[in-house]
């Protein structure tokens, strides 16, 4: 069911890491608007799991104008991607 996303999207755990900040957080980062993504589908909408874009996601990151920032949370991101 997932398969269908793998690699274009991230859980809101992944979004945690990747930006250092807490799930709670990332979800309300994607509540807010400021990162795009989907819900899973289930009953009730407002309760379904949230996918990230990936490109959202960089997008966020890109616009946090901070270097050092900007190159730990890639390099976090690309060790997710990795499996590691």
């Amino acid at each position: 069911m997932e398969n269908r996303h793998e690699g274009e999207v991230l859980t809101t755990g992944q979004v945690s890491r990747v930006l250092g900040i807490a799930p709670r957080t990332a979800s309300a980062l994607f509540d807010n608007g400021l990162l795009k993504g989907f819900r899973m589908d289930t009953r009730r909408e407002k309760e379904g799991d949230r996918r990230i874009l990936r490109s959202s996601l960089l997008g966020y990151i890109a616009r946090l104008k901070s270097d050092e920032f900007a190159k730990a949370a890639i390099g976090r991101l690309v060790a997710i991607e990795k499996g590691v």
